[in-house]
């Protein structure tokens, strides 16, 4: 969950637990002025009908003046008590089944509550109560459903995101529950349970992922068989029919067939050796091209642009035949994707057998001065490539862009490559500018689940992200917030 969501819900929550306070407040006062003044009326009713004036010269007994206010506050706490909220009686008397374990009973207590009153301000509670019941007798889809109408009438309320979760991990609804465990953990983030179930709802889904890719292959594979039966050509048909001719003509037919047919087979070999050859020939020019494509992409500090060789020329050549295993080294392929001029002026001057070859033009080394702010993605992409493995200019790089943008920058175009460059970088940077670059990582897409498979050397440069954000002096708080994104185990 997006940790402006979760802050939102908070600070909704406690708006609402404030409001509610202050209701109760009001509302308490409001009964105990109504409760004293019918005390009031009460005591002076009884004093006018049972008090009588002492007799001259006798006192009054002290035991039965205590006597009569205890009979009187007796008296005022059976009206009230008749008086209590039935709601709140219900809630009881369920609570009391169930803490004895007489779980159907506390279901029906509660349910008695909720009809009494479903939109009360406490009935959110009577209907988390009874999801707990639920859950406890192994109702997974009832409790799923109470624990939702809780969560939709008190959004704030932690427990019914927590027994939503319980409910939904055990209906295998693992990204639902994880949703509601993030809630209950922005709510209550020191809930000991809540994140023990979000460990193991984690791994649980790492199970599962991995599962299905490790099944993936094997369902791929078996697409990929092919069942060949053989099918009897008009050839053994008609071995087949020469079964029945007389015995005496049998052999001289028999070989002719077979003699025949070898030679149909013969010819069929060579066409299909041919075409074999041919087909070797193109995929071996194809894998010269892409690699020569793939070496000019690597280039780095000098870039040489490769002219595209006369179509005339490369038509020959593969109609040469196969093509040595070994290419010799003064003929380089042309990539794939040539540029446009030079495509023309090859095919202006390729009338002209005798033509001096272009020479290439090597294009500048990238600088520091040259490297200057992305204005977007692709081109942040382009010169990322350029500058990675050279982790000074690499460095120099990320430094230029602003942290608070990096959300913004990547969008959901983040690829795990350029995750890991870019914390190679943020852990050369000093503390507070290290601090600044992790809180902008973690606002990118898909971060925290790339982070979930990271091998044993990324997770390192987590790690050495992280000591330093701790040896800077950051806050525990926003060391605590970008570990769960950047480590969450």
């Amino acid at each position: 969950m997006d940790r402006g969501v979760a802050e939102a819900i908070r600070q909704q929550s406690e708006d609402l637990s404030e409001e509610l306070k202050e209701l109760e407040q009001w509302e308490d006062a409001v009964k105990a002025k109504e409760a004293a003044r019918a005390q009031r009326k009460a005591t002076q009713a009884v004093e006018a009908a049972t008090v009588v004036p002492p007799i001259r010269g006798t006192v009054p007994s002290l035991k039965e003046a205590v006597r009569q206010q205890q009979t009187l506050n007796n008296s005022s706490s059976n009206s009230a008590k008749a008086a209590a909220d039935p709601i709140q009686e219900a809630k009881e008397r369920g609570n009391a089944f169930f803490q004895a374990g007489r779980l159907q009973e506390a279901v029906a207590a509660y349910t008695v509550g909720i009809d009494l009153d479903p939109a009360s301000s406490t009935t959110h509670v009577l209907y988390a109560n009874r999801a707990m019941c639920y859950i406890k007798m192994g109702q997974w889809s009832a409790a799923e459903k109470d624990a939702t109408t809780c969560v939709q009438m008190n959004t704030g309320y932690a427990k019914a995101y927590y027994r939503r979760a319980i409910a939904r991990k055990n209906l295998h609804k693992l990204k639902e529950a994880r949703t509601d465990l993030e809630a209950v953990l922005a709510l209550s983030p020191k809930d000991a349970t809540a994140q023990q179930e979000m460990v193991e709802v984690t791994k649980a889904i790492q199970a599962e992922r991995a599962a299905a890719a490790a099944s993936a292959p094997a369902a791929n594979s078996a697409k990929k068989r092919i069942v060949i039966e053989e099918v009897d050509s008009e050839d053994d048909e008609a071995v087949d029919g020469a079964d029945s001719v007389p015995a005496s003509i049998k052999p001289d037919i028999s070989a002719g067939e077979q003699q025949l047919r070898q030679a149909r087979i013969d010819e069929d070999m060579k066409k299909l050796a041919a075409a074999r050859a041919q087909h070797e020939s193109q995929t071996r020019l194809e894998a010269q091209r892409e690699a020569a494509a793939q070496a000019q992409r690597q280039r780095r500090n000098q870039r040489v642009e490769i002219i595209e060789e006369d179509e005339e020329e490369t038509s020959k050549e593969a109609s040469a035949g196969p093509l040595p295993t070994s290419p010799p080294a003064k003929s380089t392929p042309a990539p794939p994707a040539a540029p446009v001029q030079h495509t023309k002026t090859t095919a202006a001057a390729a009338p002209t057998p005798a033509a001096s070859p272009v020479a290439p033009r090597p294009r500048p080394a990238v600088t520091k001065e040259s490297l200057t702010t992305p204005k977007s993605f692709t081109e942040f992409e382009r010169r990322f490539r350029e500058v990675e493995q050279m982790p000074e200019l690499r460095n120099h790089y990320v430094s230029l862009l602003h942290p608070a943008g990096l959300s913004k920058l990547f969008g959901s175009n983040m690829t795990p490559e350029i995750l890991v460059g870019v914390l190679e970088s943020i852990k050369t940077f000093n503390g507070t500018t290290a601090l600044q670059f992790a809180k902008g990582i973690c606002q990118v897409n898909r971060v925290e689940d790339m982070t979930l498979f990271f091998n044993s050397k990324e997770k390192a440069v987590v790690q050495e992200v992280l000591d330093l954000l701790k040896s800077s002096g950051g806050s525990e708080k926003e060391i605590q917030s970008i570990q769960r994104k950047l480590k969450p185990f």
